[in-house]
């Protein structure tokens, strides 16, 4: 999770919104494969929150940018949650 967390701060630093899109998209595809509905869930959110900038053809304004960064801090906590429940199940040491 670390390079893709690192790949959305980067694109959400350039306004870059249609490949944040895509990153988004991406690992919402793999969440469905894994058995993590809330990151699924919250993945799923901010990809459709990002696609309506494309589908309205609208400008990222200052209350859009606020938005996305909301929804990114969300995704990190959530993508620590996965990876915490994923440390004690497998036992993986530090």
């Amino acid at each position: 999770f670390p390079t893709e967390l690192d790949e959305m701060q980067q694109l959400i630093e350039l306004e870059d919104f249609p490949q944040l899109e895509h990153v988004l998209h991406r690992l919402y595809g793999a969440t469905r494969y894994v058995g993590t509905p809330k990151l699924q869930q919250v993945t799923g959110d901010f990809e459709q929150f990002i696609s309506t900038l494309r589908k309205e053809r609208r400008i990222a304004d200052e209350g859009f940018i606020e938005e996305v960064m909301r929804r990114f801090d969300e995704l990190g906590l959530v993508v620590k949650e996965v990876e915490s429940a994923a440390h004690q199940i497998l036992v993986i040491p530090d």
